[in-house]
């Protein structure tokens, strides 16, 4: 089984986690060369030796003195970081040569601005915003563009089950209650959002969008899962007193969370 040499450029702060792509050790006539990449390794991994992981290291901790350095494999890395994954976009020239990272609309007329700096680079949370991205900037610019799966050392919480849902009823009583599940067609409601059913956010917007469409019988709200035990009750209550918020960030910039 090959093997993933990975690290974080700086343990004092958070960061894009390198991969190393390449190697090779010094010979006659040529220097040690060592590559990086920040893209996820996807199934391919190089069988290095021991004494060569151990080259490599110290390669590592030349170029990035600061350096937590780890060596796995596909599936190791793949379950650590499952819930770690982001996405940027990546602009290529017309040889197919990177060019930069998306960093966002900032200008007037709203075009696309672009970065060498992953600290200024536009991050996604959601795979499915980030494709919608690319696609505008195709259809306004012509750029060659792409989504980049990339893994940070933050947790990114909308892989994670945080959300949930409330229903409302259509008829006089107007009474709300929280989504547990469907059986056939009927909605089960339950009465505390502890018992809710909790949803990644991809999940939970592809639940609401089924829930609008086959039963009319409510009205439906995606909220963010409670830090307390709510009784339906006291759902407008807690949200007024906790000041809870629906927004969902859907991108950041490491210089954002670096400061």
């Amino acid at each position: 089984m090959g093997t993933i040499i990975y690290f974080e450029e700086d343990k004092t702060q958070h960061g894009v986690i390198r991969f190393v792509s390449g190697y090779a050790k010094k010979r006659w006539f040529r220097k040690e060369r060592i590559s990086y990449s920040f893209s996820a390794p996807g199934d391919i991994s190089t069988p290095y030796s021991e004494e060569t992981i151990e080259r490599i290291k110290l390669r590592i901790k030349r170029d990035f003195p600061l350096a937590k350095i780890g060596v796995a494999n596909n599936a190791t890395i793949e379950e650590k970081y499952k819930f770690h994954r982001f996405w940027l976009i990546a602009r290529w020239d017309s040889r197919e040569r990177f060019n930069g990272y998306y960093s966002g609309s900032m200008n007037r007329d709203k075009s696309p601005e672009w970065t060498f700096n992953i600290e200024n680079a536009d991050i996604g949370l959601d795979r499915k915003s980030t494709e919608q991205t690319v696609d505008n900037i195709r259809k306004a610019t012509g750029e060659r563009v792409s989504v980049m799966e990339i893994y940070l050392d933050l947790v990114n919480e909308l892989l994670t089950p945080i959300f949930m849902i409330t229903c409302t009823s259509k008829r006089s009583n107007k009474e709300t209650k929280y989504f547990a599940r469907l059986e056939g067609n009927r909605l089960r409601l339950v009465g505390t959002s502890d018992a809710a059913h909790k949803f990644t956010y991809e999940e939970v917007l592809s639940m609401h969008e089924h829930l609008v469409a086959n039963n009319k019988n409510f009205l439906y709200a995606v909220l963010p899962q409670f830090k307390h035990n709510v009784h339906y009750k006291k759902i407008e209550d807690y949200m007024r007193e906790m000041n809870v918020s629906r927004m969902v960030q859907l991108d950041m910039k490491l210089k954002w969370i670096n400061r």
